[in-house]
C-alpha cells in the first residue's frame, strides 16, 4: 500500500512493504524548477507510471538528490545535483521534486 500526502510543498510517501515494516520518505517541491528537464546530471530511470514511483527510484539510488517526472511521457529522471536555475533545460508537462537538505 502506498500513500501520498501534500501539505507546503512537501511530498510525503509512506510506503507499506510489509505490515510491521514502513518506509517513509519526504521530497520537497520545486517550484521554480516544475514544468523544466534539466540535462545537468539527469539520469533516465525509463517510463514509470507516477511521480511515487519517480520517487522511489530516487530512494533507492544513493547518488540521487532530486528527481523529475513527466506526466506526460511518464519518464523518470534522477538528479545526482540539484540544478540551480533552468538554463539549459527544457519545458516539459511535470513536476520537480528534492530530497530536503
Amino acid at each position: 500500500m502506498v500513500s501520498m500526502f501534500i501539505r507546503s510543498g512537501v511530498l510525503a510517501l509512506l510506503c507499506m512493504a510489509h505490515a510491521a515494516t514502513q518506509e517513509q520518505f519526504v521530497f520537497k517541491h520545486v517550484i521554480a524548477l516544475s514544468g523544466f528537464r534539466c540535462d545537468a546530471s539527469a539520469k533516465s530511470v525509463g517510463v514509470v507510471r507516477s511521480k511515487l514511483m519517480c520517487a522511489g527510484a530516487c530512494k533507492r539510488d544513493v547518488g540521487c538528490k532530486a528527481f523529475f517526472h513527466d506526466v506526460t511521457s511518464g519518464e523518470c529522471f534522477t538528479y545526482g545535483t540539484v540544478p540551480t536555475s533552468i538554463a539549459g533545460c527544457s519545458v516539459r508537462h511535470g513536476a520537480f521534486f528534492k530530497k530536503p537538505g
